[in-house]
């Protein structure tokens, strides 16, 4: 269930990084951040208190639409992919992929059965 008591249609990848823009890193597994689908496709509203400095409550986060509140939640809560966005954000060198480890790292995250 989602935090507004949908029932979960899904994980979809958000790719920080275009991927139609910049296809290199359409398969680099730190470009991306799972979200459910209603998150990815509308964003949500912030409710209730929030860690995130910045935010308060009423604020939308989306992926798509409010790409700012997006950027400053994912500086809060995943660092370490925040920085690797910014590494590369305007990174031109090739990217080589190890598919091998990328489908062994998406392997681990598989949700178990509800």
């Amino acid at each position: 269930m989602t935090k507004e008591g949908l029932p979960v249609k899904g994980l979809e990848a958000h790719h920080l990084i275009s991927k139609g823009a910049f296809p290199k890193f359409r398969h680099d597994i730190n470009n991306g951040i799972c979200l459910c689908f209603l998150c990815h496709k509308y964003g949500t509203v912030i409710t209730d208190n929030i860690w995130v400095k910045g935010l308060v409550i009423g604020d939308k986060i989306s992926a798509h639409t409010q790409q700012e509140n997006f950027m400053t939640w994912l500086e809060a809560g995943k660092p370490a992919t925040f920085e690797w966005y910014q590494a590369n954000k305007y990174n031109k060198k090739s990217v080589e992929v190890n598919f091998e480890v990328a489908f062994d790292r998406l392997y681990d995250m598989q949700t178990p059965e509800w």
